[in-house]
């Protein structure tokens, strides 16, 4: 099993509805596939990206993705050893590091728990 599925499996049990690989349409009409998807209710959306070999063609992707797709919160999930790597652009980004697994998993909770009190 993947991180992706991993991770949706266990936020799946912590009560949220989590879609892995989903596919959304942006306001461009583009379908953009996005790595986590959580709908925490109708219209609101968080979504994690994860970062690639190639860091700086994943910030474009995101930053592509974050313009056109207004009903989601986007983050760009990198990890702690490849945050020195980061181009000056992703100085902008909503970035959610993570040193292992379970790290990431509560950084992603609590961004949730964040997002669907506010």
């Amino acid at each position: 099993m993947d991180i992706t599925e991993t991770l949706a499996e266990s936020l799946r049990d912590r009560g949220y509805r989590v879609l892995a690989n989903a596919k959304i349409e942006g306001e461009s009409g583009i379908v953009h596939e996005v790595s986590l998807l959580v709908i925490l209710c109708e219209n609101k959306y968080v979504g994690f990206e994860f970062s690639e070999s190639n860091l700086e063609k994943a910030i474009m992707k995101y930053l592509v993705r974050t313009l056109d797709i207004s009903s989601a919160l986007m983050y760009l999930v990198v990890k702690e050893e490849d945050l020195r790597k980061l181009p000056d652009i992703a100085q902008n980004t909503k970035l959610l590091v993570y040193r292992d697994l379970k790290d990431l998993l509560n950084k992603i909770n609590n961004v949730l728990l964040r997002e669907k009190s506010g």
